[in-house]
């Protein structure tokens, strides 16, 4: 991961937090760096995470 951008590590980490459907997602600021289109699509998704799979998701801000 070191040849790619702090946006796209931050996708990526978002991503592989989604895998397999955790009853539970812990992010901490999981849209910092990232483009505001990327920012849009990551919200949206995890909205759909929260409301298709009944995860719980827990974010952090500073």
């Amino acid at each position: 991961m070191h040849f790619i951008s702090g946006g796209n590590k931050r996708k990526l980490s978002v991503a592989i937090a989604l895998i397999g459907s955790p009853p539970l997602i812990l992010l901490d600021e999981p849209t910092a760096g990232v483009d505001p289109v990327s920012r849009r699509k990551i919200w949206s998704i995890l909205s759909q995470a929260r409301n298709n799979t009944g995860a719980a998701v827990l974010l952090t801000t500073h």
